[in-house]
């Protein structure tokens, strides 16, 4: 079964392949995925994590900035708010 999920590209492969057992990228992972469907977060995860590495990039960004690459999933300003306040 798990190879012909694979096969598929089953969300739940993207998305271990998005986070690989990085806390920062679980833990926004986390954040976000309640909700949300699968596919959209990895649709926005790579644009996310190519603009913020780590909880400093995140810590130091501008709510709006957030806001703007999260704003395709449900409870985006909330979500945004908790990712700021990490």
């Amino acid at each position: 079964m798990e190879i012909q999920s694979k096969k598929l590209n089953a969300p739940i492969y993207k998305k271990l392949e998005i986070v690989n057992k990085n806390p920062f990228k679980i833990f926004v992972f986390a954040i976000l995925s309640p909700r949300t469907k699968d596919e959209t977060l990895i649709k926005i995860l790579p644009k996310f994590f190519s603009k913020f590495k780590d909880f400093k990039d995140l810590a130091n960004a501008n709510l709006n900035e957030i806001e703007d690459l999260i704003k395709n999933i449900g409870l985006y300003k909330q979500k945004a708010k908790r990712l700021k306040n990490a």
